[in-house]
């Protein structure tokens, strides 16, 4: 795909939420670069398309679009462990990313953490391991293992809570492009200072599991390949 068709595919995910966890090779990439996602997360639940609806209070289940963009600057030492610093963007949401490979050779794998920008209102932490399962000239195909959490308070503060996940992808990198489908199963829980008639007059508390596949499409402009 070409640059224009990347820019026409992403500007029609921008009412996206949140690309949630990353699926990434565990071989750093040296050099300047941006990453350029789409994905698209199966309807997680309730109490967790919540945290990704607008106005909604009850029967919020939906699939979760998003757009992702993230600015890289890769590094590969001579002495030292290869490293990838970034900034960016998941949805709406701002990130700080660091990675370091551990193990190089024919299967690389690394950790790697975002750090959600938004502290004070709703926000994004991820910690992940990323390694690789097949590597060559045409194909690499990798896996990332993650624990991810959305967490934070509505602009009023009446509404606290989180999205508790551990989530498991697949990406297969061809020609620069790499599809992708990540599992998560994890937790919710939700808390208002709301109290319908008749209640006790006690903040509502909403506890509930979740399960969603997130399936992607990323590629990188720029970078000195791998």
């Amino acid at each position: 795909m070409n640059r224009l068709g990347w820019v026409w595919l992403c500007a029609g995910m921008l009412s996206g939420c949140s690309g949630f966890v990353p699926v990434r090779s565990g071989a750093v990439q040296p050099g300047a670069g941006l990453d350029i996602g789409v994905t698209v997360a199966t309807p997680p639940g309730d109490e967790a398309a919540w945290f990704y609806s607008f106005d909604c209070a009850d029967a919020c289940d939906h699939a979760v679009p998003a757009l992702s963009l993230g600015a890289r600057f890769g590094s590969t030492p001579e002495k030292g462990a290869p490293f990838e610093i970034g900034v960016g963007l998941s949805g709406f949401f701002p990130y700080l990313d660091g990675y370091v490979q551990l193990k190089g050779d024919k299967y690389p794998a690394g950790v790697g953490a975002r750090l959600g920008l938004t502290r004070g209102s709703w926000y994004e932490d991820v910690i992940y391991v990323a390694y690789d399962m097949k590597t060559g000239m045409d194909r690499r195909v990798f896996m990332t293992s993650s624990l991810f959490r959305h967490a934070g308070t509505s602009p009023n503060g009446a509404s606290r809570g989180s999205v508790l996940a551990v989530a498991h992808g697949i990406g297969v990198e061809m020609g620069g492009i790499v599809p992708s489908v990540a599992l998560a199963v994890g937790r919710v829980g939700r808390s208002s200072d709301y109290r319908p008639p008749g209640s006790s007059g006690r903040p509502v508390t909403r506890v509930s599991p979740t399960a969603f596949v997130v399936v992607g499409i990323s590629g990188r402009i720029g970078g000195k390949g791998r």
